[in-house]
């Protein structure tokens, strides 16, 4: 079976526990374990990710829409000092 590739900023849910943030991942292998922290009632979880059966909603490497523009707008500000 595939470790699913999680870190630190991913957004996941979980059947049971529904949607949070990775906060903390430890551990290597069939032994990662993460800390998840999920809506106010729920609170902050410590799961094993091979156990847990969490999907990944978005990573910590997408860029967000304001990212984008401020990508595109420092691109334009450095075409308009030349």
């Amino acid at each position: 079976m595939e470790q699913l590739q999680i870190a630190v900023g991913d957004k996941v849910e979980h059947a049971t526990f529904g949607k949070g943030t990775v906060t903390a991942v430890w551990g290597e292998g069939e032994q990662t374990k993460v800390t998840v922290k999920f809506a106010k009632e729920v609170g902050e979880k410590k799961l094993l990710v091979r156990m847990a059966n969490l999907k990944i909603l978005s990573d910590r490497t997408q860029l967000l829409p304001d990212e984008e523009n401020d990508d595109a707008q420092a691109e334009e500000l450095s075409k308009s000092d030349e």
